[in-house]
């Protein structure tokens, strides 16, 4: 599991980047299912169901180009040796920046992370519904794609409990001021 100042991190840096980027196109590059005969697909409900994902992004001028890589693996609830479904894709995602700035490699890593995998999964989740029930396998959603919100992590300092990220304040009667 991730640790919330890297969640909280990453969503920052992709903060810096998402007023200045537009996707401009989203292809299938690569994809791959697979029922297994000896899984008993027809055991519905009892399959567990993993799903992952990856990225990576890279940059040329004002073009960002992304490729996430989405699987899906199905095995049997009772028997996780036993493989019923497998399915993988490869999207590549194309985004122009509205102005030429180079972005950081930590940016562009969170920005693939974050912003691309949510921007390729509703195409994921289609993918998914349809290849599955071409393979006769019983009907499958996917759900929502969900960006995990950090929990911001409590500090002590002297004998008061604050929140790591909270604005300073001068005096206590005024409202909160942002410090850099």
């Amino acid at each position: 599991m991730r640790k919330p100042r890297k969640d909280l991190s990453q969503l920052k840096l992709v903060g810096q980047i998402t007023p200045h980027v537009e996707i401009v196109d989203v292809r299938l590059i690569r994809m791959s299912g697979r029922v297994y005969p000896d899984g008993d697909a027809e055991i519905g409900p009892k399959v567990r169901l993993r799903f992952s994902q990856n990225s990576r992004c890279s940059q040329v001028g004002t073009e960002l180009s992304v490729a996430v890589q989405f699987t899906m693996r199905g095995v049997q609830e009772q028997d996780v040796a036993k493989k019923v479904v497998e399915l993988s894709a490869v999207f590549g995602l194309s985004y122009r920046l509205s102005q030429e700035i180079q972005l950081t490699p930590e940016q562009l890593s969170a920005f693939s992370k974050v912003n691309a995998i949510y921007n390729a999964w509703p195409y994921w989740r289609e993918l998914v519904q349809t290849t599955i029930a071409r393979m006769g396998l019983p009907r499958l959603i996917v759900p929502v794609f969900r960006v995990a919100r950090p929990r911001i992590e409590k500090v002590k300092s002297g004998d008061r409990t604050d929140t790591a990220d909270r604005p300073e304040r001068v005096n206590k009667n005024e409202p909160a001021k942002k410090t850099s």
